[in-house]
């Protein structure tokens, strides 16, 4: 049974394993999928910093 407080230590150990079982391709595609997935977050939280403009679509604020 596991000891109260080494979960995280469990999990970074269960994953070091999982990741140590992914073929070279595998981990490639990982990590290119992390990383669209990283453009995808960057670009969403962008769009909620600077809102399109209702007049003219840029994203940018008309008042500056």
């Amino acid at each position: 049974m596991a000891e109260p407080g080494n979960g995280w230590e469990l999990h970074r150990t269960e994953q070091l394993r999982r990741w140590r079982e992914l073929s070279p391709q595998q981990r490639l595609d990982w990590l290119w999928q992390a990383k669209q997935f990283a453009a995808k977050a960057a670009e969403a939280c962008a769009a909620r910093r600077h809102p399109p403009d209702q007049t003219t679509g840029t994203g940018k604020d008309s008042r500056k």
